[in-house]
């Protein structure tokens, strides 16, 4: 039994370090719909640049003027949001 504790325990350890790291670099994403995501509005430039980068990882095309609704919306109001788009063309 003492021979399985020390690996569980370090198993454990990376698994936190883990789900910190991801957490730490997390953005706000108010809708993810598959193929688009809109982002919360940014009140820095750093937001601003964790959302392009976020947006390049995702492989997707970054606006910062896009539209908030869902790509499949028959009404959308017209105002503009952070959004990454093309996710799955590109």
């Amino acid at each position: 039994m003492k021979k399985l504790l020390i690996p569980i325990l370090i198993v454990a350890a990376v698994v936190a370090v883990v789900i910190f790291l991801r957490n730490e670099s997390s953005v706000a994403v108010q809708n993810d719909y598959g193929s688009k995501v809109v982002y919360a509005s940014a009140s820095t430039d750093e937001e601003k640049e964790s959302y392009r980068k976020d947006c390049s990882e995702r492989g997707g095309t970054f606006l910062e003027c896009g539209t908030p609704c869902a790509p499949d919306a028959q009404f959308c109001v017209q105002v503009c949001a952070f959004t990454c788009e093309n996710i799955n063309a590109n």
